[in-house]
Parts: C-alpha cells; structure tokens; sequence
C-alpha cells in the first residue's frame, strides 16, 4: 500500500465571473466506471447547461488521468482543471465545472482562468486527506480501563469500532509507523494487561486541510 492524497468529500461551488455561472464539482472515485457515472449524473442534472468539463485522476489498476473540454475551445476546460488536480497531488476523484454561459466571451485565457478558479474552489470546499498505510489493531480492556483509554485511543488512533459486552473490545486504526508505540503505550498505561494485537493492514485517511 502506498500514501497518496484525495478529497475528503464531494463538494459542490457556483462562481459567477463575467456574467458566466461556474459551478465546480468534485467528487471521489475509485475507478473509471464510477467516473464516468458521477459525469453522467452532473450532466443529467445541469441538461442545459453550456458546457461540463471534466477531468480525473485515478492510481489504480494502473495511474490514469483523463480530461474534456466539453466544446470549449481546445486546452481552456479540461485541461487545466487537471492541471489543478495534479499540481496538488491528488487521485481518486472527478471534478466537473459546468458552465452556463451569461453572454460575455471570455477569451482563451479568460477561460483558462474560470475553469482552474472554479476547479480550485471545489477542491477548497471539499477539503483535502492523505492516505496512509495503516495497520488494524484490536484489543479487550474491561470497562474501567475502557473509560481511563478512551481519549488516548481517539487522540492516537482512529477508532474503527467498539464493542460493549461483558467487556469492551475496540478496533483501530493507526499509522504503521506508530502501531509499535501504540502498542508499548497501552501496556504501560495498564500495567500489561491490555495488548493490542494487529489484524490486518488498512489505508487510513487523515485530514490535510
């Protein structure tokens, strides 16, 4: 598993700029076929807008990026709302910026402009989380030691899980670089008597803006 960046969630921003309407959109993907559905829907649901530019960047089975300017003059759409996904780092998602045009032509470089402006706004909007390698960890504590660990865990750790019967069994997630830490930390806290035992790897997501 490798780190790599995304949004946080969809988002959904409306410019207007030289009388023009932009809406920008982003939105998580993890392939080309939810891709293009989430296309298919902005395009459904703005039938009679101008124009829906697209781009998106996708890591897997292999990296692939793809754009369009939707009948916009060539390299003024598209493109540069690529440009904004990859100048910061992102994959696994889609951003739309439909366009109702309001009368006033832009020009090549206006354009250019208005689509990365309204594109960068969604991304704002959104928010931003990398992903990181991450290792699942589980552990049973009685109550007690539940209520004493509870802020050290979600201060730690992202918590997966809890499980309340005739004692508390919670699962977590947390960086791979500091599982072992982790760990030691728990053991110490309770004397020895509670060991988080690992149980598999995870992509865990952690907030960036």
């Amino acid at each position: 598993m490798e780190a790599y960046r995304t949004i946080y969630s969809e988002a959904s921003v409306e410019l207007i700029i030289r009388k023009s309407r932009f809406i920008g959109q982003c939105i998580p993907v993890s392939n080309e076929s939810s891709a293009k559905e989430a296309l298919e829907s902005i395009k459904k649901k703005y039938w009679n807008a101008s124009h829906n530019p697209f781009a998106y960047s996708l890591r897997q089975p292999i990296k692939t990026a793809r754009y369009s300017d939707d009948g916009e003059p060539a390299g003024t759409a598209g493109l540069p709302i690529l440009k904004v996904i990859n100048n910061r780092g992102l994959f696994d998602l889609i951003v739309v910026v439909t366009r109702y045009f309001g009368g006033v032509l832009l020009g090549a470089g206006g354009l250019v402009r208005a689509y990365a402006l309204a594109a960068g706004a969604a991304l704002d909007e959104a928010g931003l989380v990398e992903m990181k390698p991450c290792e699942r960890l589980k552990a049973k504590m009685s109550y007690s030691e539940y209520a004493a660990l509870e802020a050290l865990i979600k201060t730690e750790a992202a918590l997966i899980n809890a499980e309340f019967g005739e004692g508390v069994s919670v699962e977590v997630s947390i960086p791979k670089e500091k599982s072992a830490a982790f760990i030691e930390l728990l053991l110490e806290r309770t004397d020895g008597r509670v060991k988080a035992l690992p149980i598999s790897d995870c992509l865990g997501a952690f907030r960036l803006n």
